[in-house]
Order: C-alpha cells, then sequence, then structure tokens
C-alpha cells in the first residue's frame, strides 16, 4: 500500500477482489479451513480498506468496490464457511459505508452469481447445465458485465449509490436438486 501511495500518489478507487474457493461438509471442515477462508475473504477486506481510508478520508472522495458472491445472499451446500466470509463482507460494506457516506467516499459490493470462468472446469458438464437451467436468462454472465458495473460503482455517476450489495446473476436462485 505504501509503494503504490508512493507511484500514484493515493487511492481513489480500491476493489477488494481477493478470494478462494473451496467444496467442503462442515462435519468435515477443520478450524483452520474455515479460518483461512474467513481471514482470506473477511479480514483481508478489512486490511485493505483500514490501510487505505485515511488517503480517501483527507482527500474527501474515493470508491471502494468489495467482491461478494451470491453465496452470501443464498447459500450454497458444501461451502458455508465460503459464504459465511462472503456475508461477512456484505455486513461490513453495509456498516463501513454509513462511517463514510458523507464524507465523499461511497462502499458497494458486488456479489455475482455464475459467469463465465475457468472455475468452471472444475465443475462436471451435468452441473453447468443444471446450473445454466436456472438462470432465468439461459446463460452464465460473462467478465464484461462485472466489469461494467465495477466501472459504474468507481465513477462519479454512482455517487448515491453506497451500502449496497449488488447481484449480477441473471435471476438466479438456488434449488437443493443442485447440489446432487
Amino acid at each position: 500500500i505504501k509503494q503504490a501511495e508512493e507511484l500514484v500518489g493515493g487511492f481513489d478507487i480500491v476493489v477488494c477482489a481477493a478470494g478462494i474457493g473451496e467444496v467442503c461438509l462442515i462435519e468435515d471442515m477443520s478450524f483452520a479451513a474455515w479460518r483461512r477462508m474467513v481471514a482470506i475473504h473477511l479480514d483481508g477486506t478489512f486490511l485493505v480498506i483500514r490501510n487505505t481510508v485515511s488517503h480517501m478520508l483527507k482527500q474527501e472522495f474515493g470508491r471502494y468496490i468489495c467482491f461478494s458472491s451470491i453465496a452470501s445472499l443464498q447459500g450454497v451446500e458444501k461451502q458455508a464457511h465460503y459464504a459465511a466470509g462472503k456475508g461477512g463482507v456484505d455486513g461490513f460494506v453495509r456498516s463501513f459505508s454509513r462511517e463514510v457516506a458523507g464524507r465523499g467516499i461511497t462502499v458497494n459490493a458486488i456479489a455475482p452469481g455464475y459467469f463465465e470462468s475457468p472455475l468452471n472446469d472444475l465443475a462436471s458438464p451435468e452441473r453447468l447445465q443444471a446450473l445454466r437451467q436456472n438462470v432465468p436468462v439461459g446463460r452464465f454472465g460473462l467478465p464484461s458485465e462485472i466489469g461494467s458495473l465495477a466501472v459504474f460503482l468507481a465513477s462519479t455517476e454512482s455517487a448515491y449509490i453506497t451500502g449496497e450489495v449488488i447481484s449480477p446473476n441473471g435471476g438466479f436462485k438456488y434449488c437443493a436438486h443442485l447440489d446432487s
């Protein structure tokens, strides 16, 4: 963060997008696996924001865009630790946004549904087909569709949007039969 400050002179836009995924039943999950997931998603978001907010407060302008997941909004079997970490991000975004809203800083989260991604290579063709069939628009999202939303949230046109968790998901609603 110090190097970035020295190189570019500060921060106007900060995107918190680090994350990992893992599939594991609660009964098989170690506390270390739980902590690792929550640390990467929630602690990582906190640490980045905590170490950049003073600059944004001084300049009275800033945009925070944090990445969450549809898993935090709807839940996903065998990913309780992932959903909990992302749910923590959602709560953090809503609360922190209230602290800085009147000071020129917005704080929002993007909670994507299913998108075209190399991560899809980990799922069986049958699971991918079942997921696609539960997306009313009939397809997974494109990375550019998240990018466009992030660009908007980073812009001055979004100055009245803060504390929101926006979920581009094509109308997807989770169904229990997707876990089989």
